[in-house]
């Protein structure tokens, strides 16, 4: 079942502040010009609760180098990239403790190194703001700029080992912490975060880099312990041939036609991919979206130009679902079943620490807007439903420090090699639903603080009433009108069992609930 009144959508979207979720939103690694550009301009934008606390998290940029002649060995190394830039390398890593999101949701990390941030003056009052110096992870070097070469992944994370939080919610960095800056996280380039430590887990063995000549000569390190780690949101891009370190091929931009975007920025956020268009893969074969295509506007400044918008035909963004329609050969067809088009993106461009639709200049893009959490929508189907309500159900008792056996597979076709080890069990889009349970009632702990827990109280909080078709509050005629007109014409909202289907066990089971009340 499915709330269609819009005016329970834009309530519901009025009262997002009882949700409670973090995510990456805007990412600005490589301004346009000198590196003097970058100390000015780069910065890092999250979004999520107003309000909400963040000791404990962190944000990596980690590059995983590149592999030009596809032989999985790393290098050799491009042309025009910085020597040791094939390697894979936590590039910077920031600690979120002692900051909270902004009033507005947001949060910018920035550059600052020149003390002449081009950012700081753009940012809202509401908007909680930190340099990079500020929040680095100590290592033995200091921070620097976001590298603008090779496959990025940017991670944002909770629990990881060797780590732990004192009484004042400050960082506590054990020996062998390794989610810091130049650290290899994958010393046997195998597009998997390194466990560290010795067989049978962890144990990777290094591959040395290849220089110019195609000579392994160029020395990796052994390995560190960076896995388990619990991610909380991710994206990555490929570019040379590097690697890639989301925990889903979901979060993988799959399309860069001819650039390594610049500039990263979320407009959309979903449960499972919404499969919204189709794309020609390496094999020339139509395949879905991923869920990151379909989230982000994503692309290259213009050159020479040092501003915060896209290049025309460089950028690229979500599947325009009234757009031109393709066969599968990927040639224009009236009647063909696929979508390649983008939105239109004319006019769109990046704001930090503000939503891309709010813009006093007048940009932003005039039909995108960007999305918000809605309240209790724990699937991220964009709709608070019973679905929902069943879903807190089932996560009652639940925290995010909840652990399960997991499996390492070690990356090869011997499944006789998998080894199970006990990792965090709620990450991505299922830790984000936790987050957003725990804060339907944010007063059901001790002495009204929030819980740790999803209690009784936050599953009391989502109640739904599943015979409340049209949503106001009241089980009547006007419910079982509604569900019926739905029924009608096989709209999806009448899916009411949610088994993918629109047939009379829905009519049945609306019935059913319609004659028991609520």
């Amino acid at each position: 079942m499915r709330i269609r009144s819009v005016a329970l959508l834009v309530m519901f979207a009025g009262t997002a502040a009882s949700s409670a979720q973090v995510v990456l939103n805007e990412v600005f690694p490589n301004p346009a010009g000198s590196s003097s550009f970058d100390n000015k301009w780069e910065y890092i934008e999250i979004y999520g609760t107003p309000g909400m606390k963040l000791d404990g998290y962190a944000i990596a940029s980690v590059f995983g180098g590149a592999d030009p002649d596809a032989d999985g060995i790393p290098g050799p190394l491009p042309a025009g990239w910085d020597t040791g830039d094939e390697l894979a390398e936590i590039d910077e890593a920031w600690s979120l403790d002692g900051l909270s999101l902004g009033s507005n949701g947001f949060l910018v990390l920035y550059n600052n190194a020149s003390n002449n941030s081009g950012i700081l003056p753009l940012l809202p009052p509401a908007t909680s703001r930190a340099t990079f110096a500020q929040t680095h992870i100590p290592t033995t070097d200091t921070a620097g700029r976001i590298k603008n070469d090779g496959s990025q992944t940017y991670v944002l994370v909770r629990r990881r080992p060797n780590h732990s939080l004192n009484g004042s919610g400050q960082s506590v960095y054990g020996a062998g912490y390794a989610w810091r800056k130049d650290v290899n996280p994958d010393v046997n380039y195998n597009s998997r975060i390194d466990f560290g430590g010795v067989l049978p887990l962890g144990g990777e063995t290094p591959v040395d880099g290849e220089d110019q000549n195609g000579d392994q000569t160029v020395l990796v390190p052994l390995p560190e312990m960076l896995e388990p780690y619990q991610m909380v949101d991710d994206v990555a891009c490929s570019n040379g041939g590097g690697k890639e370190y989301t925990r889903s091929r979901e979060q993988e931009i799959s399309d860069t036609p001819g650039f390594n975007p610049d500039a990263f920025c979320r407009v959309m956020f979903y449960g499972t991919n919404p499969q919204r268009g189709h794309r020609l893969n390496s094999q020339g074969v139509m395949d879905f979206t991923s869920m990151a295509d379909e989230e982000f506007i994503y692309g290259e400044q213009p050159a020479a130009n040092n501003t915060l918008n896209f290049e025309p035909t460089l950028v690229k963004g979500p599947t325009d679902r009234d757009g031109r329609r393709y066969n599968a050969q990927g040639l224009l067809d009236a009647n063909g079943s696929f979508l390649l088009d983008d939105i239109n993106l004319v006019g769109f461009h990046l704001t930090p620490g503000n939503f891309n639709d709010v813009n006093s200049s007048g940009q932003g893009g005039s039909d995108i807007v960007q999305f918000r959490f809605v309240s209790k929508d724990y699937n991220f189907d964009g709709v608070f439903d019973y679905a929902d309500y069943a879903l807190i159900q089932s996560r009652m008792g639940a925290s995010l420090d909840d652990t399960a056996t997991l499996i390492n597979d070690k990356n090869t076709l011997d499944t006789g090699d998998d080894v199970s080890y006990t990792g965090w069990k709620w990450e991505g889009r299922q830790l984000q639903a936790i987050l957003a349970m725990m804060n339907a009632d944010p007063h059901d702990g001790a002495s009204g603080t929030n819980a740790t827990t999803v209690t009784a109280s936050d599953v009391a909080a989502s109640f739904r009433c599943a015979a409340d078709f049209n949503g106001d509050g009241f089980v009547n005629a006007l419910d079982y009108d509604a569900f019926a007109s739905f029924f009608e014409v096989a709209d999806p909202g009448a899916d009411f069992n949610g088994d993918g289907f629109v047939n009379a066990l829905d009519y049945d089971d609306f019935a059913s609930h319609f004659e028991g009340g609520c």
